[in-house]
Parts: C-alpha cells; structure tokens; sequence
C-alpha cells in the first residue's frame, strides 16, 4: 500500500443521503431503454476492452473495478443490467432515470453505477465498506437469491 493512501475499500464516501428504491417495474422500464455501461479511465488501472479515452488514468482516490476483477465490458454491462432487473435503483431520479444503479460482484463486493447525464451511459465502482450502503446492498442482493 502506498504511504498516505487510504485502503481500496476505506475511501470516503461522497453521499451519505443515498437510498436505494428496490423498483423492478422501474428497473425494467429502464432496461427497455438499453442503458449502455462506458466506464470511466479514473476507476481503471487496466483498460480492458472498454476503449477508453484516456485509455486509463487510475485515480489514487478512486476505487477501481480492476480491484474486484471487471476487465470486461460486456461484465459490467451484464451486472448494470441484473442490476436493473433486481430494481437496485436510487430513489433520487435523474430526468427518468436512477442516478444509481446497484449490483454484486462475482466476489460479492457491492458495486455502483452512475448515470452520466450528457450522455446517458454509466460508469461504475466498487463501494467501499465504509459507505452505509455496503451492508445493506449484500444483505438484500444475498436474501434475493435464497
């Protein structure tokens, strides 16, 4: 770990107002649409095949997908999907659509997704397990599937 640098899943957490709909109706409505998942070169250390301009620029202060093993686009675009199908949506809306959209990795980390309004794409993250809705977002996403 680099000196002065916090733990991957230690970050600050930006918004502590966030509240999650659990909507399916609304999440299908929205996967009507086909949201498209981008990325974003300050979550990646790695670019993958996200064809991402910049390539990649790894932001010390972000989490980076490339720490929970998302390399692919087609990935992150299948958890932004699931996602919406689960109904994982922010309460708060953005013109019509969740301004989040949340899913769990693989390795059951929590992840985020962030609708990029000028262009209606997203770009997501994994959450960092001080951010409130770390636990709850495991805990519902786990009892789903039971």
């Amino acid at each position: 770990m680099l000196r002065g640098r916090q733990s991957r899943y230690e970050r600050p957490v930006k918004n502590h107002k966030r509240k999650i709909a659990y909507d399916p109706v609304l999440g299908a409505r929205v996967l009507l649409h086909g949201p498209r998942y981008v990325g974003n070169p300050l979550h990646k250390r790695n670019p993958g095949d996200f064809g991402l301009i910049p390539p990649s620029c790894a932001s010390a202060r972000k989490n980076l997908c490339d720490d929970v093993g998302i390399f692919h686009r087609r990935i992150a675009q299948k958890l932004l999907e699931e996602g919406l199908r689960r109904g994982f949506l922010s309460v708060k809306l953005c013109e019509e659509w969740p301004c989040n959209i949340w899913a769990v990795s693989a390795e059951n980390i929590p992840l985020e997704a962030r609708l990029d309004q000028t262009s209606g794409t997203c770009h997501g993250f994994p959450l960092s397990k001080n951010d409130p809705l770390y636990t709850e977002i495991l805990t519902r996403w786990n009892s789903d599937h039971e």
